[in-house]
């Protein structure tokens, strides 16, 4: 299926293929405010619309609402906006929606605008994951477009508050895990971003097309390693709504077409497209669910609040009856006198649980306080961090225009060896900040890899597999033993191996180590001799488990079952 979203420079339609460039290989949209990307954006979703191709948009500012006015798209939104079918939604109606989405074929528009940053992290942490795992179950073609990407997965982290820090980087990790890999279970992946600099590079370095809408300063000398001079200088001039494609058999500059749809974050001016009652019917039905195991929840709470109230007057008619006991044994003296004594004892008892009681009330009323306290702040220092970001973009967006009329006026501004330090700087943080995230995401991995129920299977397998091996008679598992033990890089013959048969004995074995993979047969100056594949036949087993599987989860496999081996 193709889609045709704009015209190429001698006039004939440029077009997009839906399997081929936005689930195969990716799609990336980069341009300056204004310079016509996320209406770019706009257009392709339309024509995947047409098409009935399911798509979800992650719409941070609220710009996609307006598809409603031609096509039955759902508007989920974290707000109460009119022209929304879900509103108020929460983080954990995330998995609810995700589910929805692949088992109704229904497109989506997630307009979290009304959201702190805060709230829309804690929303994207459960939507990601579940939209992840129900493309893996469902295998379905679904299209995921992640807007205004610089807000929410930055090359640089601007965010300083722990928690939030914390969100970014698992929304981070899922981005680059349905990019990396989602390909394999029908996801299409398109990133719109103001910069290229400013986006994770380990999610946009799996996007292989490209559109570069007008740019300038450091984005455009990056623009100068990827196409040829002539298209950097029409890359400085370009109009609105013209871009630069990268990805295709050769560079283009295309123009794109005019949307159907009006364009920007208004409330859609009519509705003449009726909406299928399936889904929003199966989400209110999940929505109740919730609701009624929240509903249960109280219902236990005050059961246990009844329990404790019939336990206090449990223990009143206890005292009542003790009180009672000591009027009747008043003609006593000696025994009035023990009864009095344990009445006392018993009143001190009481009198010091209800202090503890009356205790416990105020340190539990005074954490609910703390609490409300430490949650109004944490949304105000959210919103505070959302400002100080928009104040950076509109002192980078300054540095840009001056950076612009430098270049167009001739005018000196900032003396050129300043600007190519700045610039050299700002490479030197993205480098610094790829390691670091590269290092994280590898960790991730390695432990993901270890830890996945498939993996450990195989390895399972492997051991009772090697463990056959090594029960063969004879000298067959000793070697098995030094074959393994040779550098893998490394020609060795049968007469490297010392043990007590004949060489041709020994060669057989060796050849029949090489029929199952664990050794290859290899010639040294035109002799026939053997080479160690043991880690070889490791990784292609993993990776046919786990294509993504790093080779330090691979090594740490190799050395467990070589040390198996040797045992």
């Amino acid at each position: 299926m193709k889609i045709k979203i704009g015209f190429k420079e001698n006039g004939e339609p440029f077009e997009l293929d839906v399997h081929q460039h936005l689930i195969e290989r990716g799609l990336s949209v980069f341009g300056q405010r204004g310079s016509g990307k996320s209406y770019c954006i706009g257009k392709i979703l339309e024509e995947l619309a047409e098409l009935g191709q399911t798509f979800v948009v992650i719409d941070t500012m609220g710009e996609y609402g307006t598809l409603r006015e031609k096509y039955p798209v759902i508007v989920a939104s974290i707000g109460s906006e009119d022209y929304s079918d879900l509103k108020n939604i929460r983080p954990e109606h995330a998995k609810v929606i995700a589910k929805t989405i692949f088992e109704t074929g229904q497109s989506v528009v997630l307009n979290l605008k009304a959201g702190t940053m805060l709230d829309k992290y804690k929303f994207l942490v459960e939507f990601m994951p579940a939209f992840y795992q129900n493309a893996e179950k469902y295998e379905k073609p679904v299209v995921l477009v992640l807007d205004e990407a610089h807000r929410i997965i930055p090359e640089k982290g601007v965010i300083r508050l722990p928690e939030l820090e914390k969100l970014q980087q698992k929304v981070n990790y899922y981005a680059y895990e349905i990019a990396a890999t989602g390909r394999h279970h029908g996801i299409g992946f398109i990133v719109a971003a103001r910069r290229e600099a400013e986006v994770s590079k380990s999610v946009i370095t799996q996007c292989e097309v490209e559109l570069h809408f007008k740019t300038t300063g450091i984005d455009l000398n990056k623009l100068k390693e990827k196409v040829p001079k002539e298209f950097v200088e029409k890359a400085r001039k370009l109009d609105k709504g013209e871009a630069v494609v990268i990805g295709f058999d050769e560079e283009l500059i295309v123009r794109i077409d005019k949307r159907k749809c009006t364009h920007g974050g208004v409330t859609p001016e009519f509705r003449p497209v009726s909406i299928s009652g399936d889904f929003i019917e199966r989400f209110s039905k999940a929505i109740q669910e919730v609701r009624v195991e929240e509903e249960v929840e109280v219902k236990e709470a005050k059961k246990v609040v009844e329990r404790y109230k019939k336990q206090i007057e449990d223990l009143k008619r206890e005292v009542r009856k003790t009180q009672q006991e000591r009027d009747e044994l008043a003609d006593e003296v000696s025994r009035l006198r023990r009864v009095i004594e344990q009445a006392s004892e018993t009143e001190d008892k009481l009198d010091e649980l209800r202090e503890q009681l009356e205790e416990a009330k105020q340190k539990i009323q005074e954490l609910k306080e703390r609490n409300e306290y430490l949650e109004q702040q944490l949304s105000e220092a959210s919103k505070l961090e959302e400002e100080r970001q928009k104040m950076n973009e509109l002192l980078q967006g300054l540095r840009d225009w001056i950076m612009e009329a430098s270049d167009i006026f001739g005018f000196d501004f900032i003396p050129k060896d300043v600007t190519e330090m700045k610039w050299r700087i700002e490479e030197l943080e993205e480098e610094l900040r790829r390691y670091r995230m590269t290092e994280q995401e590898r960790k991730i991995q390695v432990e993901e890899t270890l830890g996945d129920v498939r993996v450990k299977d195989w390895v399972r397998n492997a051991k009772s597999y090697l463990r056959e091996l090594k029960s063969k008679k004879g000298v067959f598992p000793e070697v098995l033993k030094q074959a393994l033990r040779f550098d893998p890089n490394t020609v060795f013959y049968p007469e490297d191996i010392d043990v007590e048969v004949r060489e041709e004995t020994i060669r057989n074995y060796l050849r029949e180590l090489a029929s199952r993979k664990l050794l290859i047969e290899a010639r040294d100056r035109g002799k026939q001799g053997f080479k160690n594949s043991f880690r070889l036949w490791v990784t292609e087993n993993i990776r046919k488990i786990r294509p993504s599987a790093p080779d330090e989860a691979i090594d740490t496999i190799s050395e467990e079952l070589l040390g198996f081996v040797y045992g």
